[in-house]
Order: C-alpha cells, then sequence, then structure tokens
C-alpha cells in the first residue's frame, strides 16, 4: 500500500507520461523512481532512496527550488520534457496532504527560459503529419507567437526542415516509421510523439477556429490545406497541453511557402553561408551578420 504522498505521485504522473516529474516538497524538487535516476545521471545528483511503508525503499533525488531553472535547462537540452508539479494550497491552511498540480510541462519546442532560446534564431516547434502525395507541416515559436501551416512536396520536405532548424518535431505515433527516415540526419531536433486522432484534418479545423474564434480559416488563406490544418491542430493541441491552457501569444496563423517560392537546398544555403559560416568560428561574416550589422 502506498502512502498518500506516493499516491498523489502516481495520480499525477499517470496523467503526464513521458516526462520528468518534479514534485515540489517544501523548499526542494524531489524526483522519485525511474526520473530520480535520470537526474542522477543527467544531472549528477546523488540517488538516495526513502522508505515508504510498505513500498518499500523508493529511489530519491532532489535539489533547491531556487536552482529548478538551470536544472531543467539540463533536462530539455539532454532531450526530456520537464513537468513541474507545485503546490497549490497554502502548507499553513491544508487540511492532511498538501495540494499539488503541474502547471507547466517544458520541453525543447515550447521553452519560454533566455537559457534555452537563441536571440540570434526562432525556436521552432513543428509538427508533420503524412498523406499520400503531400506531408502536413506547421510550426511555431511561442516566445513570439509566429504559426504557420502548409502543405509540402515530400520532394522539398527534407529542405523545409533544415531550413526550420526546428528544436522539436512532433509526429503521429502511427508514422513514426515514415518519418523519421525523412528528417535531415543531422537535424539536432527531439521527436516526440503525438496522438494520432489530435492530427485529423477535423480536429484540426475545430482545433483552430475555437482557439481564433472565427466561423472559417478562409481569411487565415489555409482553408484549402488537406494536411498542414491537420498538422496545425495538432501543434496547438500540444502546446495547450504544455503550457496549461496559457498560448495567448498564438493569435493568428498564417499560409507557409506556397509553392511559388524558390526553396534552397541544405548544400546551396551552407555554401552561401548565409546564417552559418563553413568556418563554424567565424560567424561574422555570414549574410545574416552583415544585415544586423
Amino acid at each position: 500500500m502506498s502512502t498518500p504522498l506516493l499516491k498523489q505521485y502516481h495520480a499525477q504522473k499517470a496523467q503526464h507520461p513521458g516526462t520528468i516529474l518534479l514534485y515540489r516538497m517544501g523548499d526542494f524538487y524531489e524526483l522519485f523512481y525511474e526520473d530520480a535516476k535520470v537526474a542522477s545521471e543527467v544531472l549528477g545528483l546523488t540517488l538516495t532512496a526513502r522508505g515508504h511503508g510498505k513500498s518499500g525503499d523508493v529511489p530519491l533525488a532532489g535539489f533547491p527550488h531556487h536552482a529548478a531553472e538551470g536544472y531543467i535547462e539540463q533536462l530539455v537540452r539532454a532531450g526530456y520534457r520537464v513537468a513541474i508539479c507545485e503546490q497549490v494550497e497554502d502548507p499553513k491552511k491544508a487540511k492532511g496532504l498538501v495540494k499539488r498540480d503541474v502547471i507547466e510541462i517544458v520541453s525543447a519546442g515550447t521553452a519560454l527560459s533566455e537559457n534555452l532560446l537563441d536571440k540570434g534564431k526562432n525556436n521552432y516547434l513543428v509538427a508533420v503529419v503524412s498523406g499520400e502525395n503531400a506531408i502536413g507541416l506547421a510550426y511555431t515559436d511561442i516566445s513570439t507567437g509566429d504559426f504557420s501551416a502548409e502543405d509540402v512536396s515530400p520532394k522539398y520536405f527534407r529542405d523545409r526542415i533544415a531550413a526550420l532548424e526546428p528544436s522539436e518535431i512532433l509526429i503521429p505515433t502511427e508514422q513514426a516509421g515514415v518519418l523519421k527516415p525523412l528528417i535531415p540526419g543531422d537535424s539536432q531536433a527531439i521527436i516526440t510523439k503525438g496522438e494520432d486522432w489530435t492530427f485529423a484534418r477535423e480536429f484540426g479545423e475545430e482545433t483552430l477556429l475555437r482557439h481564433f474564434e472565427t466561423r472559417s480559416l478562409a481569411g487565415f488563406g489555409i482553408d484549402d490545406l488537406v494536411l498542414g490544418v491537420g498538422a496545425a491542430g495538432a501543434l496547438l493541441h500540444y502546446v495547450n497541453q504544455m503550457r496549461k491552457g496559457d498560448v495567448h501569444v498564438i493569435n493568428r496563423i498564417s499560409r507557409g511557402a506556397s509553392g511559388t517560392e524558390m526553396i534552397l537546398d541544405e548544400a546551396t544555403r551552407r555554401n552561401l553561408e548565409l546564417v552559418s559560416s563553413l568556418m563554424g568560428d567565424r560567424p561574422q561574416v555570414t549574410l545574416l551578420a552583415t544585415i544586423d550589422r
């Protein structure tokens, strides 16, 4: 039989699978079980154990809450999603166990901390879904509110991903075997599997209309997108889950590449030194640096 504290922990963990759960206890964030083992390896924390009644010794690790930002940054950079479970009532007024709830989930593509953002480029979260003759692609930078959707030819998909340089890519679970090989091998993006039904066109349209409080997507120029709308809906649904509904910064959506633009492949962009130098230690010679200057 678990203790009341572990019952509360397991309930939160069950609601947020696939995350590292930071469980607030007073002035510390505690991690239990496998999360504690991960934290001890990634963060260099001491792994200990504590007795919890008939549950026996439970692996445990922790750190002070005032040091959380640095530790969260390390976990996210290591490819983990971090759920922050806070005390949501005053311990002095609590009757029994203090109530706790997850207030935010941080991932590579949904981070807002300055330590996790590069001021020189967008931090894109991308969602993709594959169809018979095209791939739906949607991308957002929640630090700026930039949000776009498009249907892209499989021929140009790798170049679009390479150009966006996303930090996280959301894909339908059932299409993982198809989409993963299409992502550029040198991409640093974390791959996150989403629920398949959230990528459906109907769900996407309903989600976007509800979020933007409008009756049609025509005004955004994306109403004819078959797959892009599905990708956009899945993306917005995911951000809603991660940010716990705090997505007010996303107040518009635009159409991405329409097919009339010239798409530069990865080798061309690299050789033209648009945003990175062929000599990695000389960023000042790029076109972007020249424009900035």
